[in-house]
């Protein structure tokens, strides 16, 4: 990626302040993990990912030159329990730029194919990275995951300026995150909720060791998920959370 071409767009005080672009590299996140005496904002872009990781171990699939896999190296001074929230903050400011819902909490999803992944780890005491992979020029995919991915292209049928789009969502980014530092999630909590695809549908969670099916009624200022069962209401701040006609759940 150019760097002067990112810089360009880029309106930020913090946030891309110190932006490394690199050909290749296993895992955005890691450079993150390699380099967290890096100054707070510090973004690490890659063409390509050899190792690219989703929630849960699973791999994210960055081919080189067709999407934008970086990562975010944060210090904010905000309690533990309140990191995964960033995963929100991060979705939000994403979906402004690119459009789409959000399936919370960490993915965007344009129809029912997902085009972004958000992983947000707490590294090195007290840093955090929040990693971010987006399918923007890809197209095609392999056949095993075709039915529930998708690229910008694919949708919007034309060719992006991947520099220019993420310097748009750093910039957006940036906005939120203030916010977020200062009063939490409760000023944009509501903006969230009406990109969410969850909010208001049937949902199957997995959590605890157990598995549980009902409808997400409210996603809370302390980034969690409300879901109505037919055994009363239950309130959960982590777990796999499936929407109903997303990736193929009927």
């Amino acid at each position: 990626m150019n760097l002067n071409e990112i810089k360009k767009y880029l309106k930020t005080d913090i946030i891309g302040n110190n932006l490394i672009c690199l050909d290749e590299t296993d895992s955005t996140n890691n450079d993150c993990k390699r380099n967290c005496d890096a100054e707070d904002g510090t973004v690490f872009a890659a063409e390509l990912q050899t190792a690219g990781r989703g929630r849960r171990g699973h791999n994210w699939l960055s081919p080189k030159g067709s999407g934008l896999w970086f990562s975010i190296l944060l210090k904010p001074s905000i309690p533990p329990e309140r990191i995964s929230q960033i995963t929100l903050v991060a979705g939000l400011a994403i979906c402004r730029v690119i459009g789409g819902k959000i399936k919370y909490p960490n993915d965007i999803v344009i129809g029912t194919k997902k085009v972004c992944g958000i992983l947000t780890e707490l590294i090195c005491g007290n840093s955090v990275v929040c990693g971010i992979g987006i399918n923007v020029n890809n197209d095609s995919f392999e056949d095993e995951i075709s039915n529930r991915a998708t690229s910008l292209k694919i949708e919007n049928g034309i060719e992006y300026n991947r520099e220019k789009l993420l310097a748009e969502i750093l910039n957006e980014f940036e906005i939120l995150y203030c916010e977020f530092a200062k009063n939490g999630l409760c000023m944009i909590i509501d903006e969230y909720k009406s990109k969410c695809v969850t909010w208001k549908s049937e949902v199957a969670v997995s959590y605890e060791n157990r598995s549980v099916t009902g409808v997400c009624s409210d996603i809370t200022a302390d980034g969690n998920i409300v879901v109505d069962t037919v055994n009363g209401r239950i309130i959960i701040n982590s777990g796999e959370v499936s929407v109903r006609g997303i990736y193929g759940y009927v």
